[in-house]
């Protein structure tokens, strides 16, 4: 099966590549994200098991030779398609672990969170595997389901969709995102931090109203910047239902028209 690498930084072992990956590993599938999340790194063997000499997948780099280098921008949307996932994760253990620590909150900044993730998390929280309250960003189209408040604190009781039309991934699984913690308490100066309540698994009436919808989180790529009046009407298009915008950018470019959409829509 496949082996999954996260957080990379070239300060490891330099710029990674499908050959030298394959020195690494030959025999089996491997995926490498970069720290900055922008980026995976692939194998020869995922290659090939995702069929991507044959695909022309935008965001897959080639060599000078027009050969696959195996490194992949923005492409978890394609990625989750290829290897999905039959079933969300079981967040029990890291819930506890989280817990056992004094962390309350959490929050899931990733952009492609769609309804699927968003009824995967509810379920984690209901059946007591996940204590903290959670935040989760996501498209435009994430809509409260039962027990999920809005982004102004309010509980919905709506059964909502079952699933978005523009939805990624069809298996309910929770994306591969930027999980960020937001609140952090070391409890008991770490001595029986796993007896703290947290770390215990709660009843569903107790924990109904954890999840809570953030923003809508938007990238913006430097390689393909959208347009200043198609930036406008997403940040709108996030006011009119409610919510606020969380616009993700490094580049002074990036920055300089994230700044001037939010200053002009009123």
């Amino acid at each position: 099966g496949w082996i999954r690498g996260v957080a990379y930084h070239e300060s490891v072992a330099g710029e990674l590549d499908r050959y030298l990956l394959d020195a690494f590993e030959d025999s089996r599938p491997l995926r490498i994200q970069h720290r900055s999340v922008a980026m995976w790194m692939l194998n020869s063997a995922a290659i090939s098991e995702l069929g991507l000499e044959a695909d022309a997948t935008l965001g897959a780099e080639r060599d000078e030779r027009s050969h696959l280098n195996g490194r992949m921008f923005r492409c978890d949307a394609w990625l989750q398609q290829k290897i999905a996932a039959t079933a969300p994760p079981d967040l029990a253990a890291v819930g506890r672990e989280l817990a056992s620590y004094g962390i309350t909150g959490l929050t899931d900044a990733g952009p492609d969170n769609s309804q699927a993730s968003l009824a995967a998390y509810q379920r984690a929280v209901d059946c007591g595997a996940l204590a903290q309250h959670l935040l989760v960003m996501g498209e435009a189209g994430l809509e409260p389901s039962a027990g999920v408040m809005d982004s102004g604190g309010k509980p919905h009781m709506s059964l909502g969709r079952v699933a978005d039309d523009n939805d990624d991934v069809d298996a309910p699984a929770v994306a591969e995102p930027a999980a960020v913690l937001t609140t952090s308490n070391r409890c008991g100066g770490g001595t029986e931090a796993a007896g703290h309540p947290l770390a215990q698994p709660q009843p569903a009436s107790a924990v109904r109203r954890q999840v809570e919808l953030g923003a809508v989180k938007i990238i913006l790529d430097e390689r393909c910047l959208p347009g200043f009046e198609r930036l406008q009407a997403r940040i709108h298009a996030a006011h009119e239902c409610g919510r606020g915008v969380a616009i993700h950018c490094v580049t002074r470019s990036e920055l300089v028209l994230a700044l001037s959409a939010i200053n002009s829509v009123k």
